[in-house]
């Protein structure tokens, strides 16, 4: 992705620590600094990511950079809807 919605479907998250990390910046493929997203609190916090057209998600990642803290990720949960 290039932004919240480019090229296709729509990333969104409860906060954003800045518009450099962006909540499309976790769906665009790259790893590491500056290509992620990063919450503006801790938890609970929530991004997601709404397709154009139904998919089949066969895997995905979570990565933290060594300096995230309190914000990285201790648990979470996937899921996933077929309301369109």
């Amino acid at each position: 992705m290039t932004s919240n919605n480019t090229p296709e479907g729509i990333a969104a998250a409860k906060t954003e620590y800045s518009a450099s990390y962006a909540a499309w910046k976790a769906m665009d493929g790259l790893f590491g600094e500056p290509f992620s997203w990063i919450s503006a609190a801790a938890a609970p916090q929530w991004i997601y990511y709404k397709l154009e057209d139904a998919e089949i998600i066969t895997q995905y990642g979570i990565t933290s950079t060594p300096y995230a803290g309190i914000y990285a990720p201790k648990t979470w949960t996937f899921e996933a809807s077929n309301i369109v």
